[in-house]
């Protein structure tokens, strides 16, 4: 019986201890990164906007759906389901909210800037924030949002490559 009480008493304490450090974590992370894409910045921007495409171009992404002109869901491919609106788009900047069915929102923005060589130099800053403090543990372990960011310009310019030789 004293076997079993304190067995529970240190997974309480464990338990309590996880707790305490997701409390103590801030619930906001962010990641930048930058990149020069040679490819006119229109092309650039425009393969960012086209969101239905990016299940063929992003490893990370099984699916997407559009629900309206400014919205649609990406089905991931370990999963989760997120959310995206367009909240601006000019010529220079992209901004997008986001909301993943996994507890974690936030904000995704590009600058494009034209380069006087004809390339486009793209600089990007994603941050989210987890309220659930387990979650917060969670992502600090497996999700590193800079490297994200990385892959996701490497597979952008890529596709913007592509897009260049095929006279999109």
């Amino acid at each position: 019986m004293k076997l079993a009480i304190a067995i529970i008493a240190v997974f309480l304490l464990v338990a309590a201890c996880i707790l305490l450090i997701g409390h103590l974590l801030h619930p906001t992370r962010s990641g930048t990164t930058s990149r020069t894409i040679l490819a006119p910045s229109q092309v650039v921007r425009d393969t960012i906007l086209d969101a239905e495409s990016q299940s063929e171009w992003r490893k990370s992404v099984k699916s997407v759906e559009r629900t309206s002109e400014k919205t649609w869901i990406e089905a991931t491919s370990d999963g989760d389901r997120i959310e995206f609106q367009i909240l601006e788009s000019t010529d220079t900047e992209i901004s997008l909210g986001f909301k993943s069915k996994r507890g974690f929102t936030g904000r995704w923005d590009a600058q494009i800037s034209k380069l006087d060589e004809g390339g486009t130099r793209l600089f990007i800053r994603e941050q989210s924030a987890t309220p659930n403090p387990i979650i917060r543990i969670v992502s600090r372990l497996f999700f590193n949002p800079t490297a994200f960011a990385e892959k996701y310009l490497e597979e952008l310019a890529i596709e913007v490559e592509n897009r260049m030789q095929n006279g999109e």
